[in-house]
């Protein structure tokens, strides 16, 4: 599930509204309206009708009975008003709880205009908590302050993952988990030119499906070989998690 008016990662999967002309185009009635992602999966909730069924009707499928977005709003306070907007808020509890039901595994993305109560009560939900933060030290200050502020059974959840790792910074793999005393639990991602362009570009799952493979020779190969380490350190925690639960 992709939240809030932050695109990042709905650009790397495609736009949501690729296809919208096109098909209104295909549509003669003038008050045909599509709710795409969040937004209509939200009224389906609050009307209290949703169904595990119904989440896929609304997602976009990156691979078929593998992997589907549900988009988030997009400027969702302009758009909808405070009101609409603190309404549909409540749904998003119950629309996670929902697709937990029909899916194996349900990744939320969540950033900083998420109300702070919700946020925390869907960190509550959830069995492992990625912390994205990038190779910089008030970033990484910033989230040993959250440390602080959680209780133990957040800590044994949680993985910090460093995006657009340098591995000529000072602030080295074995600088940073010493300075957070995240060993077990710190994943890193280089920068990678590919992944940068294909991020921008909406192809992201085109590019691990061409480049998964690579020899290790290859100029990426370092890049994917940390970015399995790193769902796999993900996976593990995830399996770590269910087990003492």
């Amino acid at each position: 599930m992709l939240h809030g008016y932050d695109d990042t990662l709905e650009l790397c999967f495609g736009s949501q509204n690729k296809n919208k002309n096109i098909i209104n185009k295909l549509i003669k009635t003038t008050d045909f309206a599509m709710d795409n992602g969040i937004e209509g999966l939200s009224r389906i909730a609050n009307s209290g009708k949703i169904t595990k069924d119904a989440i896929p009707s609304y997602t976009h499928i990156i691979y078929t009975n593998r992997l589907e977005v549900l988009y988030g709003y997009r400027k969702p306070k302009i758009r909808l008003g405070k009101e609409e907007y603190l309404k549909s808020m409540e749904s998003y509890k119950e629309i996670i709880q929902t697709a937990d039901k029909y899916y194996d595994i349900v990744l939320v993305d969540l950033n900083n205009n998420l109300d702070k109560d919700l946020e925390k009560q869907i960190l509550n939900m959830s069995q492992v908590i990625v912390y994205n933060i990038e190779q910089k030290i008030n970033m990484i200050n910033d989230f040993l302050e959250l440390k602080e502020e959680m209780d133990e059974q957040r800590k044994n959840k949680t993985i910090l993952n460093i995006g657009r790792f340098d591995e000529t910074s000072k602030y080295t793999i074995k600088n940073i988990s010493r300075y957070t005393k995240m060993k077990k639990n710190l994943t890193v991602i280089p920068y990678n030119t590919l992944f940068f362009e294909a991020a921008s570009e909406g192809n992201v799952a085109d590019l691990f499906l061409k480049i998964n493979n690579v020899s290790d020779t290859d100029k990426n190969a370092k890049f994917i070989k940390q970015v399995k380490e790193a769902v796999e350190k993900i996976i593990y925690k995830l399996q770590e998690v269910q087990m003492r639960s």
